[in-house]
């Protein structure tokens, strides 16, 4: 499933999980994403990977909103790092 989403500048994601493997496109805009693997500034034409449950956060630091779109059937909340085993 493709899906095309819109977020305001100054929003923020909490930490999550998605239940599959997806990319996601950086239509406009950008954001920072940080998770499992590391901190990552993504602009508009960047793709983002993600294995299945892969954990992370997303900041829209970006005064303008933008849009991406990414493939992915269902999102799940997960506890902070700190909360998180192994970490």
């Amino acid at each position: 499933m493709t899906v095309l989403r819109h977020y305001s500048g100054g929003s923020r994601l909490s930490r999550h999980r998605h239940r599959g493997a997806y990319a996601a496109v950086v239509v406009a805009g950008g954001f920072v994403e940080a998770g499992d693997r590391g901190r990552h500034r993504l602009v508009a034409g960047m793709v983002a990977f993600h294995a299945e449950f892969e954990a992370h956060r997303d900041d829209f630091g970006e005064p303008q909103p933008w849009s991406w779109t990414s493939r992915s059937p269902a999102v799940r909340s997960c506890p902070p790092e700190s909360s998180t085993p192994g970490r």
